[in-house]
C-alpha cells in the first residue's frame, strides 16, 4: 500500500524519461545557439545607433523579458499546463527573429529593444524546462538530469558566436535575426514531441498519494508558506546560488563583446572566440556536475561554482590578452553552470510536491529580477575609466554572500555529502 504513495515520477517509464531529457537538452541547446550568437552581435549593433553607455541595453532588456516570463510563466503553467505555455515562448522567440531584421531595416534602437525583450521572455520560459524534467524523472535521476538537460547542448552550442559571424559574413547582421526567426520555429516544433505531465497533474497525483498515506495512518506534513520555506537554509541558499550565478555571468556576459572592441580594439574574429570559450565553460561540466554531486554534495559543487568566479574575476582584474580573455570567459561559464545547477538541485530539496510551483515561481522571479539588473547597468559600468576591471570586481559581493550562506549550510549539525546527492 505505502509504495503506491510514491512519486508518480517514480512509475516513468525509461523510454520517456530518456526521450525527455533528450528532448529538452535539445532545446537548451537550440535557444543557448542562438542566445549565444545574439550575445555575439546585439551590442555591437546597438552601438551603431547609440552610445556605449546604451548599446548594452539592446542585449541587457533580454533580461527584462526573462523577468516577466519570470513573473506569469509559473502560474500559467499551472493553469494551462508547461507544453502549451512552451509553444507560446516559440512564438515569442520568433517575433524576436522578426523584430531584430526589421531594427535594421529601419536602422531603429527602440525596435532593437522590443528584440531583446521578446528574446528575453522566450528565454525566461525556456528556463522553465530544468524545473519540467527534474519532476519527470525517477529522484535518482535528477541531479543528473538538469545537469544534462541544461548542458547537453555543449558543443553546438558554442558555435553560436561563430555561426553569428558567418551570418554577418555572409550577408550583414540582419541575416543573423532570420536565423533566429528559422531556429524559433524549430523549438516550437520539438516542444510538441515532449511527453511532460503538468504542475496540475503533479498536485493531483500528490494529493493522490496524500489520502493513501492517510488511509494508512501516515502522518502528513501541512503545505508551508512561501515565507517559511524560502527562510530555511536549503531554499536560501539554493535561491542565492541560482541568483549569483545568473547575476555575476550575465553582468560580465553582456560587456564583455563590447569591452574587447572599444576598450581593447579585438576584432569580430577573436569576441566571437572568446564567446565560444565561454559557451563551452558554460556547458561541458554539465556531463559531470550530476556525478560530482553524488560524490561530495550539492554545497561543495556550489564552492566549486564560486572558486572559479573568484579565477574569472582575477584574471580579468590583471591581464587583457586573448589567451587570457579565453581562460577567464571559460571560467565564468564554469562557474555559472556549477552555482546554478547545484542551486537549482538544493532548491528542488527544500520543497514537497504541492509547494512546488510557488516556490519554483518566486525563485525564478528572484533569479531572473537579479538578471535583468545585471543586462542593465552592464553598459554604464563599462564608460567609466577601467571599466572592464570594476565590471568583474561588481560581482565579488555576492560571491562572498553565497559563500557565507554555503557554508553556514556544511556547517550545519550531521551534513553528510549524501543528503544532498541525487538521490534525495
Amino acid at each position: 500500500m505505502h509504495s503506491k504513495a510514491n512519486s508518480f515520477s517514480d512509475e516513468i517509464k525509461p523510454k520517456h524519461e530518456t526521450r525527455n531529457i533528450v528532448l529538452v537538452s535539445v532545446l537548451f541547446t537550440l535557444f543557448f545557439t542562438l542566445s549565444g550568437g545574439t550575445s555575439t552581435v546585439a551590442s555591437i549593433v546597438g552601438n551603431k545607433y547609440v552610445s556605449v553607455r546604451f548599446a548594452t541595453l539592446a542585449q541587457g532588456v533580454t533580461n527584462v523579458g526573462q523577468l516577466i516570463a519570470a513573473l506569469c510563466m509559473s502560474s500559467l503553467m499551472k493553469r494551462y499546463g508547461r507544453i502549451p505555455m512552451f509553444l507560446v515562448g516559440g512564438i515569442f522567440g520568433v517575433m524576436a527573429g522578426g523584430l531584430g531584421a526589421l531594427a535594421i531595416y529601419e536602422e531603429s534602437f527602440f525596435i532593437l529593444i522590443l528584440f531583446g525583450l521578446s528574446f528575453g521572455f522566450w528565454g525566461g520560459t525556456t528556463y522553465f524546462l530544468r524545473y519540467a524534467i527534474s519532476e519527470n524523472v525517477r529522484p535518482s535521476m535528477r541531479a543528473r538530469a538538469v545537469s544534462i538537460a541544461v548542458s547537453g547542448g555543449a558543443f553546438l552550442s558554442a558555435c553560436g558566436p561563430e555561426l553569428a559571424k558567418l551570418a554577418v559574413e555572409f550577408a550583414d547582421y540582419q541575416f543573423w535575426f532570420i536565423i533566429v526567426v528559422i531556429g524559433s520555429l524549430f523549438f516550437i516544433f520539438l516542444c510538441t514531441r515532449l511527453r511532460i505531465k503538468s504542475s496540475n497533474e503533479i498536485d493531483s497525483e500528490h494529493q493522490t498519494s496524500s489520502l493513501i498515506q492517510s488511509a494508512c495512518l501516515i502522518s502528513i506534513p501541512e503545505e508551508r508558506t512561501l515565507k517559511t520555506i524560502v527562510s530555511t537554509p536549503k531554499c536560501f541558499t539554493g535561491i542565492l546560488a541560482c541568483i549569483c550565478g545568473v547575476f555575476s555571468m550575465t553582468l560580465i556576459m553582456v560587456g564583455t563583446p563590447l569591452a574587447m572592441e572599444t576598450q581593447y580594439g579585438y576584432n569580430m574574429d577573436t569576441i566571437s572566440l572568446t564567446i565560444q570559450f565561454h559557451l563551452f565553460g558554460m556547458f561541458i561540466p554539465g556531463f559531470f556536475t550530476g556525478h560530482i554531486i553524488d560524490c561530495i554534495g550539492i554545497p561543495l559543487v556550489i564552492l566549486l561554482g564560486l572558486l572559479s568566479f573568484s579565477g574569472s574575476v582575477i584574471i580579468a582584474v590583471f591581464v587583457h590578452s586573448p589567451l587570457f580573455f579565453y581562460i577567464g570567459l571559460t571560467l565564468l561559464g564554469m562557474g555559472w553552470n556549477l552555482c546554478y545547477v547545484g542551486g537549482t538541485r538544493l532548491l528542488g530539496l527544500s520543497h514537497t510536491g504541492p509547494e512546488g510551483s510557488k516556490v519554483q515561481g518566486f525563485a525564478e522571479f528572484s533569479t531572473q529580477l537579479s538578471n535583468a539588473l545585471a543586462g542593465l547597468s552592464s553598459g554604464f559600468i563599462l564608460e567609466n575609466e577601467n571599466g572592464w576591471q570594476i565590471l568583474n570586481l561588481t560581482v565579488t559581493p555576492v560571491l562572498i554572500i553565497t559563500l557565507f550562506a554555503t557554508i553556514y549550510i556544511i556547517s550545519l549539525d550531521g551534513y553528510r555529502p549524501q543528503q544532498y546527492g541525487s538521490n534525495n
